[in-house]
């Protein structure tokens, strides 16, 4: 059987459930392939590739999105519109970047029964928040980004470049500190404020009545953002499916193979079902 070897670039990577994810897809589709978890601390970033020449393609999570984009000169159009990337191919010897959290995110959507429109909170703007951002402008929801002040420039030179001038008519930017108290149908965390181990952490203690919120953290399962949301009388959804629906495409990528809509959801039920066990 022909060998591989994939794996994960972050830091830190203590939370991740990424192996177990794909150790699940390649026992499923009989690949022999092995995926590592590839903890790199900010010092030794700029020497990853060349540290890793058996990689046969990797993912990537916090914090190098961005920076692997920028390193990395070459992109396919959803990575390129976003300027982030969250998977990587090594092809004859050169990489690629890809993107396949925007599609976890809208599948993520569907399998909930999300209708993304109307006001929409969310907080944060960086790899994830940008994605969330551009579903709610395509879908001409009234959004709102709330941010550190300190970042605002920054934030609306993103969204101009994303863009153009089209975002200014239904988006505000604020700050986190002083979120307009108004009615949000869906607030969206896309921090790693309360990610494991500082679960005790949440960038929001009032929830202005949403009917749906959501978490793209997925450990832990419920965060404090999502706890007091539910005590708050809101439907809510955790990252998990997201990083399901996003590893299965990863998955496509690394073997070139494409599933039908019918094989994907198929999949991401199996591995929701045998992560249940573990």
């Amino acid at each position: 059987m022909n060998e591989k070897t994939f794996g994960l670039l972050g830091f830190p990577l203590s939370h991740s459930f990424s192996a177990l994810i794909y150790n699940i897809i390649f026992k499923l589709y009989n690949k022999n392939y092995k995926y590592l978890l590839l903890e790199t601390p900010p010092e030794k970033i700029n020497i990853f590739i060349k540290s890793h020449p058996n990689l046969d393609g990797f993912n990537v999570t916090m914090p190098y999105k961005n920076y692997m984009f920028s390193l990395i000169n070459n992109a396919d159009e959803t990575s390129s519109f976003f300027k982030t990337t969250n998977t990587v191919l090594k092809q004859e010897g050169s990489y690629k970047c890809y993107n396949t959290d925007y599609f976890g995110f809208l599948q993520s959507l569907k399998f909930f029964n999300v209708n993304f429109k109307g006001n929409i909170l969310l907080l944060g703007l960086g790899g994830a928040g940008k994605i969330v951002a551009a579903e709610a402008i395509l879908k001409k929801a009234n959004l709102t980004v709330a941010i550190r002040r300190a970042s605002f420039k920054k934030a609306t030179k993103t969204l101009n470049s994303l863009f153009s001038e089209n975002f200014n008519e239904n988006v505000k930017i604020v700050d986190l500190q002083n979120i307009p108290k108004e009615k949000y149908g869906i607030i969206v965390n896309a921090t790693p404020i309360g990610m494991s181990p500082n679960t005790k952490e949440t960038l929001l203690n009032e929830f202005f009545g949403c009917e749906t919120a959501i978490d793209l953290i997925y450990n832990p399962k419920e965060t404090l953002f999502l706890k007091k949301a539910k005590k708050d009388g809101a439907k809510t959804i955790n990252g998990f499916m997201m990083l399901i629906f996003q590893a299965i495409k990863a998955f496509e990528i690394f073997t070139n193979s494409s599933f039908k809509e019918t094989e994907t959801l198929k999949l991401a039920l199996k591995i929701k079902e045998k992560l249940k066990r573990n």
